[in-house]
């Protein structure tokens, strides 16, 4: 296995190192790499792979440009040009080896060829240029990367004769560079020389004895004359050369003007250009099912490779491999995939299946014949069972937790409310929901109004039956909210599972996900899942890593999470616990923070920043928490936040306990518009986790502002899967019991009178073979509590009878009854909750 991971490997780095367009390349040229999403997108959407000649601004290290580099090396040959020819007379040698060097080095083979002079005839390049370049191209060619010159055509437009391209090449090009070089590119604007047309054949068959080795061809092209784009563009790519050595290039300078986004006009001349002169096409590639794949769906999704130049695809299903007959003949697919829909192929057979691509002037061959066996039908699905709110439930809120129970081998399930019992038409009518939990949006549901619900589940081959229908009456609407209940995750994994432990929270969280050193492409698809459940404060870069960057590439970095990720993110977090005095330099974190800070609010989004209160446990002065904000965060600043955090952990700071009411009081005199709270919290002492939640979840501060926050720091870890006991833990300090959405502290004093209802978590949970449940009832009236099992039947009443107002425990003990899950029901006139509980024996 070692053996085969190396050759692997091996093949990898070459098939990075190799510029395999020895025939023919088709360049373009970017002078700036924002909005790279774009800019990516419309070179890898041509119908062959281009050569990208990335323009390296003047001034800027190599490792501005690693992050795109790595994105689009994969997508498009790289040709880097290492100084524009305007900027070559304000560099010295020295400078500019050190510039070719450092490019290098950090590109390395992800830069395929490297221009080593760029119009190096051009006069406008001032001294030294030969040593420049002579130097540079001994550098690349020691580290052993491929090199290309460009020259500047221009025939009867110089103002000393000696600068002609051809005189000059001749007197200053090194002996060792005519035949060592790589590439050599023409570069020509006919705006600059009089409109005057070259005949290019004998331009290049000049070239070719002067250059024998080397590549041949356009270097760069374009025109600032809107009129004349197309025409020029059609021109260039459509040369006929004839020379030896000739391979194209053109490079058309104005590609991120002209053609990003690639709705633009003048991409898609470029792109029917390409098309045009690529028109064979290679047969598809049979993905899946594997061939010989057996259990296979009587559904399945057929998936083949997607052919360059293809615009649609035909697909085949038999059951002989000689395609007499088909039981599916899908023409012009424009996707390479196609799900063969119910009701086609049977269980337990064997099918045949193949594909080929077309376009508009040819078609391929049919790719190879695979097989694939069918399963046996797929067991009926069991209709779900309604969990919460119970059936009758009273005085529910107009967003209501609609839970039912997982269907085993359901893949999706569809959720229905109604004002009628007959469901004749639907307030909510949600499909292809992947989780067995849907919270009903704000403004579907109508206070004091009885609704009905019910569910089914579904899968590839077949739906159950509809559940039982409950009903529901909503409560008076209650006042809004400005409370801020939040949860951390520093990774993104298991997604789904993370998707629904927030989703079945009784309140809509809002999540601080961790951004790490990867690109934001790397979150675009758990942000798009999570956001639909939770909204998002995204950390543009945990202080752990702030000496990684510099305030060039975190300033980069945000541009990249920004425009990828969008709305979808409603706070950006600017700046992550900067005067901890591990972060470094505190210069360089004000900078960042400024940089960030200025960037965001220019977008006009959400900023917020989370301080470290270390008011007892700094070791330099200077890092406390408020001495650090006064000296680092210029006034403007202060006064413009949204948001503003505090981190604390008891462990870290000798289980110090701060005086909360005074630490926001003076947050709030110095940050007086911004929303404040708890930035973080947490333990890693798994005997404090439950008892740290309640406490910081039901802090009780009246500073103006105040928002509570909180963001449990290890929310992933502990309460994902949400069946783990924490995740209860949270869901019950999330509870809204009050009209801030705040749980209330009452302790243990049972002899005050409950302000309201409530049904709390039985304790243990998981238990064995007893479990206590407290519940609270702040006016007398008769009260029902009751055990159900998972199919919804009654197994025991504990409680059935008038009580006074006040708290009461009752003992729940299941030795009679077997291991699984049950679920509690309080019921008295005016109120009913239901919980879940685990036996385990």
């Amino acid at each position: 296995m070692k053996s085969v991971l190396t050759l692997i490997l091996a093949l990898m780095v070459l098939s990075i190192n190799a510029y395999s367009q020895s025939t023919k390349v088709y360049g373009v040229t970017i002078d700036g790499i924002y909005p790279s999403a774009e800019i990516i997108d419309a070179i890898q959407s041509n119908p062959v792979k281009m050569t990208t000649r990335i323009v390296f601004d003047e001034g800027q290290p190599a490792s501005l440009y690693s992050s795109f580099v790595d994105q689009l090396t994969t997508k498009s040959y790289i040709m880097g040009e290492i100084l524009d020819s305007y900027y070559m007379k304000d560099i010295t040698v020295a400078q500019y080896s050190a510039r070719v060097q450092d490019y290098v080095n950090t590109m390395g083979n992800k830069v395929h060829i490297y221009e080593i002079g760029n119009e190096i005839n051009g006069e406008w390049l001032g001294t030294n240029v030969v040593e420049k370049m002579t130097n540079a191209y001994n550098i690349v060619k020691n580290a052993g990367q491929k090199t290309a010159l460009t020259l500047y055509y221009n025939k009867n437009c110089w103002a000393n004769s000696n600068n002609e391209m051809f005189k000059w090449t001749n007197n200053n090009v090194p002996a060792s560079m005519k035949t060592g070089l790589d590439y050599v590119w023409v570069s020509y604007y006919e705006d600059d020389c009089n409109n005057y047309q070259p005949n290019w054949q004998v331009v290049f068959d000049s070239l070719h004895k002067i250059f024998p080795n080397s590549k041949i061809g356009i270097g760069e092209c374009g025109t600032n004359n809107a009129s004349l784009k197309v025409s020029y563009m059609t021109r260039y790519y459509n040369m006929n050369i004839t020379t030896p050595n000739y391979v194209g290039g053109y490079f058309w300078w104005y590609y991120r003007q002209d053609c990003t986004p690639k709705t633009k006009a003048l991409w898609s001349t470029l792109n029917n250009i390409l098309l045009n002169q690529n028109q064979q096409l290679s047969a598809p590639t049979l993905l899946s099912p594997v061939n010989g794949a057996t259990n296979v769906s009587q559904t399945p999704l057929l998936d083949w490779s997607d052919v360059s130049n293809a615009t649609s695809y035909q697909m085949q299903v038999s059951t002989g491999s000689a395609f007499t007959t088909t039981v599916v003949n899908q023409t012009s697919l424009t996707s390479s995939a196609y799900t063969v829909p119910t009701g086609i192929l049977a269980s337990g057979t064997t099918y045949y299946w193949r594909a080929k691509a077309s376009n508009s002037s040819t078609s391929s061959a049919w790719s190879s014949v695979f097989s694939f066996k069918t399963g046996t039908i797929t067991p009926a699905l069991t209709a779900p069972v309604l969990l919460s709110p119970v059936n009758g439930a009273t005085n529910v809120s107009t967003t209501p937790l609609l839970d039912w129970s997982d269907v085993t081998n359901a893949t999706s399930y569809q959720i229905q409310v109604s004002t009628g019992s007959a469901f004749t038409s639907t307030v909510v009518n949600q499909t292809s929901l992947t989780s067995s939990a849907y919270t009903v949006p704000a403004g579907v549901l109508a206070s004091g109004t009885t609704y009905y619900w019910r569910a089914k589940a579904s899968n590839s081959s077949t739906s159950s039956a509809w559940s039982t229908v409950f009903s529901f009456k909503t409560g008076t609407v209650p006042p809004p909210t400005s409370q801020i209940r939040g949860v951390t995750i520093d990774g993104i994994y298991p997604t789904a599972d993370i998707v629904t432990a927030l989703q079945k929270l009784p309140v809509r969280p809002t999540t601080r996900m961790i951004f790490d050193k990867s690109t934001a492409s790397a979150y675009s698809s758990s942000v798009t899942s999570i956001s639909g459940v939770s909204d998002i404060m995204g950390n543009i870069m945990d202080s752990y890593f702030i000496n990684d960057f510099t305030v060039t590439q975190y300033r980069a970095r945000m541009n990249d999470y920004i425009w990828t990720l969008g709305d979808k993110v409603t706070i950006w977090e600017v700046a992550s616990e900067f005067n901890d005095e591990s972060v470094g330099s505190i210069s360089n974190a004000a900078s960042m923070l400024n940089a960030g800070y200025n960037y965001v609010k220019s977008l006009n989004k959400k900023t917020a920043i989370t301080l470290l209160y270390n008011s007892h446990c700094y070791t330099n002065p200077q890092n406390e928490m408020f001495t650090w904000a006064n000296t680092n965060i210029p006034a403007y600043i202060r006064n413009g936040l949204d948001y503003v955090w505090v981190s604390y952990y008891d462990d870290y700071c000798n289980n110090y306990q701060p005086n909360w009411q005074q630490v926001f009081d003076q947050l709030h005199t110095m940050f007086p518009n911004a929303k404040i709270g708890i930035g973080m919290c947490g333990t890693l002492d798994p005997l404090k986790k439950a008892a740290f939640m309640q406490k910081y979840y039901t802090l009780n501060v009246t500073t103006p502002n105040f928002v509570g926050g909180y963001f449990w720091w290890t929310f992933r870890q502990d309460c994902v899967p949400y069946t783990n006991p924490l995740w209860t833990t949270l869901k019950n300090v999330f509870a809204p019991v009050d009209n801030n959405n705040i749980v209330m502290n009452k302790g243990d004093n049972k002899s005050e009178t409950p302000s309201s209802y409530a049904l709390r978590q039985n304790y243990p949970n998981p238990f064995n073979p007893s479990t206590k449940i407290s519940y609270a009832i702040p006016e007398a009236g008769n009260v029902k509590l009751v055990i159900y099992d998972i199919q919804g039947k009654e197994v025991m009443t504990l409680t059935n009878e008038f009580k006074q107002a006040g708290e009461y425990t009752a003992e729940f003990n299941a030795s009679a009854l077997s291991s699984g899950v049950y679920f509690y029901r309080l019921e008295t006139a005016t109120f009913s909750d239901v919980k879940k509980m685990s036996l385990i024996k």
